[in-house]
């Protein structure tokens, strides 16, 4: 019997905490999907956390956390959530470029300059892999988009037959709680960093077709597939040019002559002594920016044999169970993805293909926004439950009118969680 449970703990605002355990004859597989807020719900963020951390104590290790982008109030809890007495074994974050990172710094900057304060975020901001580093995970896995590549394992209905070749990322697979391993293909590359070796972390560069493999009871196998949604290159570019535009008007000529170049030296100069020019140049572009964002995959990989399952999801009040589930037991989150340009989101079906067909619970993209969705990731998925991460009210009217009267009006479920304990939604299964 294999079980897991998947909880979404909004910690309050605009931010997010989805945590989730695969149990298969006692072992236990933790693994944690970003950990923030805005800092206006600092003691409610710091309240879940607290609470998780009690729970996964005995185990004294997170198997893997994820990161899905750079905005502060998906990450800010990191400190807390790995605070002595909980390390992490595996760290998953999509590949950010200079401009990426200082796009997300600069909205924090304009929209919650609280959190841009806080060190380690900052230190996030100029170089991922060394301020993660401080949390001594074994491994850091950095995700970059390949979508003319194969898909996500298992996506072609072809079956999945598990890791490929047995390869696994990492020094030593003996190290792997669990024993997981990369399945899929596609290439994974050590990053040649100076300070890399002794004890520092493995750091590797992994293309979005590459998942984590989780074994479970009679060959079968637990899927984590990630996906890479890159920033928006126009508005990328509109941003380079008006940041350069502030530094230049600031007096530093080298650092936007530099502006499509910027080594974690210059973003360290921009992020300690330029924010005025870079908050400037945020707000004269516009606001929520789409940054790159990553997506997850939660789901059972495709069998060669049928399996039987049992469904529950829980939010508030609602209550839904399904005893014939059967393979179809899958969460699927979309970070801040940019999935209402069409390209974009054919791209992001396309790599998961068939897995689709098994996603019980998706939640959507940038917090419920009418900007990030389009009704076809309700058509071009099985799901019929939709979770929303946003404040009870806010200026950013998260969720849009139009994402809840679409997926209503498609008779599916929408549960927005928000600060309130009574909004957590989670969801449980079990499979033989």
């Amino acid at each position: 019997m294999v079980l897991t449970h998947h909880r979404i703990q909004q910690p309050v605002g605009q931010g997010f905490f989805h945590t989730a355990m695969l149990v298969e004859d006692g072992s236990v597989f933790h693994y944690v999907f970003d950990c923030g807020s805005m800092s206006t719900y600092k003691a409610a963020r710091n309240a879940r956390i607290k609470a998780y951390r009690k729970t996964v104590a005995p185990s004294q290790v997170l198997d893997v956390l994820f990161i899905s982008h750079a905005h502060a109030d998906h990450l800010n809890g990191l400190e807390q959530l790995l605070a002595p007495g909980l390390g992490v074994d595996t760290i998953v974050m999509p590949l950010l470029d200079a401009v990426d990172r200082l796009l997300a710094f600069g909205r924090d900057l304009v929209e919650d300059a609280a959190s841009a304060q806080n060190v380690f975020y900052r230190d996030f901001i100029v170089d991922p892999a060394s301020a993660l580093g401080r949390f001594n995970p074994r491994q850091i896995l950095m995700i970059r988009p390949s979508h003319d590549g194969p898909g996500a394992p298992g996506s072609d209905g072809d079956g999945f037959g598990g890791p490929d070749g047995g390869r696994h990322i990492g020094i030593d697979p003996s190290q792997a709680r669990l024993g997981w391993k990369a399945a899929g293909r596609g290439s994974v590359q050590i990053e040649d960093r100076k300070d890399q070796g002794g004890s520092d972390p493995l750091v590797a560069l992994v293309d979005d077709t590459v998942a984590v493999a989780v074994p479970l009871k009679a060959s079968k196998f637990w899927l984590l597939a990630p996906y890479v949604d890159p920033a928006v290159g126009v508005e990328q570019k509109r941003f380079k040019g008006a940041l350069a535009a502030e530094l230049r008007s600031s007096g530093a000529h080298a650092l936007a002559r530099k502006i499509n170049s910027l080594s974690a030296g210059d973003v360290a100069q921009i992020v300690k002594k330029h924010t005025a020019a870079l908050s400037a140049a945020y707000a004269s572009i516009a606001k929520n920016l789409n940054v790159t964002s990553l997506c997850l995959y939660s789901g059972l990989a495709p069998q060669s044999s049928s399996l039987k399952g049992l469904y529950a999801w829980h939010s508030g009040h609602w209550q839904h169970s399904d005893a014939g589930a059967g393979e179809r037991i899958g969460w699927l989150t979309t970070g801040d993805a940019a999935l209402k340009e069409r390209h974009r989101r054919k791209s992001f079906l396309e790599h998961f293909g068939k897995l689709l067909a098994r996603v019980v619970t998706l939640t959507l993209p940038h917090h419920g926004s009418d900007h990030n969705f389009d009704r076809e990731l309700l058509t071009a998925t099985a799901a019929e439950m939709f979770v929303v991460a946003a404040a009870r009210y806010g200026t950013w009217r998260h969720p849009g009118s139009h994402v809840v009267q679409e997926v209503a009006s498609a008779g599916r479920f929408v549960s927005v969680v928000t600060s309130s304990e009574s909004s957590v939604a989670w969801e449980w299964a079990s499979v033989e």
